[in-house]
């Protein structure tokens, strides 16, 4: 028996509330090809929609599905892209949710990350934890990059030539007396940094930057 789901998801201005937010945020950011996750819950289950120009993926009770954006009237609306049948509607922070015939209660957006909007603390390098070393990145809108790597001091310019792809501009200025493991570890940091290639969020918000299709760093905010 296969299992057949989509979703399509109206995200409709009512005041201003998280799902407003949630629209303007994903047409935006659709626009300017950053990834954005939307975290939805319900009475007896939580979903997660990461956007990422015009398209997206749900994360469904362990099952993860392609999305597309489709025409809409109003809001912003995404279709899975094996079946038309399945449904996510929200209006302020409301959302009636639909999946396979199933309708899912008590639906709310309850948050939205953006890549440009918080200080990323980056967590894991290679899949292995970072400790007791300064690890900050923070994305600005107009294209700066800033942070800290260690004992480096982080500046440059990030950018995003299509949907999923980054590409960074690095400069480290390092304090006088920086111990050396401290300084072997901002090495490290910025060596990964240099071989970036994408940019996307992981079905729990984490952001994930990527050299091709390997997680090289992992930040939470």
């Amino acid at each position: 028996m296969v299992t057949r789901w989509i979703l399509s998801i109206f995200l409709v201005a009512a005041g201003p509330s998280v799902a407003e937010n949630t629209a303007e945020s994903a047409a935006e950011n659709a626009e300017g090809r950053l990834p954005v996750h939307i975290g939805l819950s319900c009475a007896d289950a939580t979903l997660a929609l990461t956007l990422q120009g015009e398209s997206g993926r749900l994360f469904f009770s362990g099952a993860e599905m392609p999305m597309a954006r489709a025409r809409s009237a109003s809001g912003v609306k995404f279709d899975s892209i094996d079946d038309p049948e399945t449904h996510v509607w929200t209006k302020g922070d409301e959302a009636m949710v639909r999946i396979a015939g199933q309708d899912l209660k008590g639906c709310r957006v309850d948050r939205v990350s953006r890549v440009t909007e918080t200080q990323w603390q980056m967590v894991r390098l290679d899949g292995a934890q970072i400790e007791a070393t300064p690890a900050e990145l923070t994305f600005e809108a107009d294209g700066t990059l800033s942070g800290q790597a260690g004992c480096d001091r982080l500046t440059g310019s990030w950018a995003a030539p299509e949907a999923g792809a980054l590409t960074l501009a690095v400069d480290a200025s390092r304090a006088d007396g920086c111990p050396a493991e401290d300084a072997a570890r901002g090495e490290a940091l910025l060596a990964a940094m240099q071989e970036l290639t994408s940019i996307g969020f992981s079905a729990e918000g984490e952001l994930e930057l990527r050299a091709g299709d390997v997680t090289r760093l992992t930040a939470t905010h």
